[in-house]
């Protein structure tokens, strides 16, 4: 109950910062478009989905926008096709810059629920199969669930109270931050550097941080299979 109320604080504290500065808020139901309301926001509008099952994947390529789920809703591919075709090998694609993604379900894709290719995007209280970030900088995924999570080339990248079943890898990923976090299988960070921090979370798989070097990794207070350092080279 009192992690709820957090996370409905932190909704809500993200929420109030955007809306003091937008121009509107497009309001979208069950059986609308979400795809069609993106399209139509200007930045620094905030896009609010009620409750519902909306069809397919959505791009996402504007910047200083906020999608938000208040009371959840899912993105499926499966609403009308069995198969996912098209754009339905993603759910959410985000491509612009200083977004902000809440409260959503997307589950059933082929290549990621969530695809994160912008900088500056925040993603809180999501659940998908897979999280992809590649190629951007300043990413910040709260209270999150997910099977598994790739990243590759992206720095400054936030996890915090998230679970993930199954794996987490991070290629080229300085400066990371990850912190009471849950993670059922394997965690490997490649070139995790030394400003990396990898603290309080629970493991239950083994844990592989490879490093420049030995003297300060920030791996403190996890539980669960040790973590193992690996010098590189």
């Amino acid at each position: 109950m009192k992690r709820n109320k957090v996370i409905v604080g932190l909704a809500a504290i993200f929420l109030a910062s955007v809306l003091s500065t937008q121009s509107a808020v497009l309001k979208v139901r069950d059986g609308e478009s979400i795809q069609n309301a993106i399209d139509q926001a200007n930045e620094g509008d905030t896009i609010l989905v009620l409750p519902g099952t909306y069809e397919d994947g959505i791009y996402l390529d504007k910047s200083n926008i906020s999608l938000v789920a208040l009371r959840g809703a899912t993105i499926s591919p499966y609403l009308n096709n069995p198969i996912p075709i098209g754009s339905g090998s993603f759910g959410i694609s985000i491509g612009g810059d200083n977004v902000l993604i809440s409260g959503f379900n997307a589950y059933g894709y082929s290549a990621a629920g969530i695809a994160i290719g912008g900088n500056n995007v925040n993603v809180l209280n999501c659940h998908t199969d897979t999280i992809s970030v590649g190629n951007c900088s300043y990413i910040r995924i709260y209270d999150t669930e997910a099977s598994k999570i790739s990243m590759m080339q992206s720095s400054n990248v936030m996890l915090f109270r998230c679970k993930v079943s199954g794996y987490v890898i991070a290629t080229s990923c300085p400066n990371m931050w990850v912190s009471l976090c849950e993670f059922g299988w394997a965690v490997t960070f490649p070139e995790f550097g030394t400003s990396g921090r990898f603290i309080r979370n629970k493991v239950t798989g083994p844990v592989e941080l490879v490093q420049p070097s030995l003297e300060f990794w920030g791996a403190a207070g996890n539980n669960g299979r040790a973590v193992v350092i690996l010098p590189r080279g």
